[in-house]
This record gives C-alpha cells, structure tokens and sequence, in this order.
C-alpha cells in the first residue's frame, strides 16, 4: 500500500466512525440503533478493493466498540466489575 492510500483509508475510517456516531436511527420494536457504517466500508471495498474494505472496517469497528466502552465506563462504572452493580441496587 502507498502512503496516499493509507491515509485516504484512515481518513475514510475516520469520516465513517464520526458518521456513525452521529446519524443514528432508532429501531423502536429492538430498542437498538442503525447507524451509516456500513456505507464507508461499502464505498472503501468498491474503491480501494477487498483489503481496503476489510481495514477500514475493522477499524471502524474496534473504534466505535472503543468510543462505547469508554462512555460506559465513564457513566456507568466498569462493566467488568460485578461488585458494583450490587452496591448499587442495595442503596
């Protein structure tokens, strides 16, 4: 891969990973969310091919999965930590 093509991915990757945390279109009967990712990594396949899809995919992914568990983690507490779920519902 040349580097004008590494950072168009990474660009793309990061323009999927923004749009994908701001269009959101709630599911009312699942309670989940639909979002444009797969767009960006539809457009990144059919231009820059199968590995080009494949990477920014899955950076996109480990990213957005990342941005989730930090928030989580901030809000909520640690999610691997079962001792403060039950601190909490006994207060």
């Amino acid at each position: 891969m040349k580097t004008r093509q590494i950072v168009t991915l990474a660009l793309i990757t990061a323009l999927n990973v923004a749009v994908a945390r701001i269009f959101l279109i709630p599911v009312a009967f699942t309670h989940g969310n639909i979002n444009l990712c797969d767009a960006g990594i539809v457009f990144s396949g059919l231009v820059f091919g199968a590995r080009g899809g494949a990477l920014v995919g899955g950076l996109s992914g480990f990213l957005l999965d990342q941005r989730l568990s930090a928030v989580h983690a901030l809000f909520v507490g640690d999610p691997w930590d079962t001792r403060s779920a039950c601190r909490n519902s006994a207060d």
